[in-house]
């Protein structure tokens, strides 16, 4: 498993766009496969997140991590504590290099 901090990640798929500034990218990659969290930290718009995993919508997700520019894909909401949440990625990262 690797661990990358994210800068500049933007949800969309919602009724606004949010950006943050701290975050991390969880990548465990097995063979071609790719299995990816995203853990966000002190959220302040948590009822976005909270009407997403009530709805059972997926989210878009747009970030750059660490070296990486514009990797995207598609996350649900997977869990709320408190003001964190983790998305659990469901497509996407075809750009990621390990």
């Amino acid at each position: 498993m690797k661990t990358h901090m994210i800068k500049n990640l933007y949800v969309k798929g919602l009724d606004e766009e949010i950006k943050y500034d701290q975050a991390f990218l969880r990548v465990h990659k097995v063979v071609d496969n790719i299995h990816w969290n995203i853990d966000i930290d002190r959220v302040n718009q948590i009822s976005i997140f909270r009407d997403a995993i009530r709805s059972g919508k997926q989210l878009e997700v747009i970030f750059d991590a660490n070296y990486q520019k514009e990797l995207d894909g598609t996350a649900k909401v997977v869990k709320i504590i408190d003001d964190s949440v983790v998305l659990k990625g469901l497509l996407g990262l075809e750009k990621y290099n390990s």
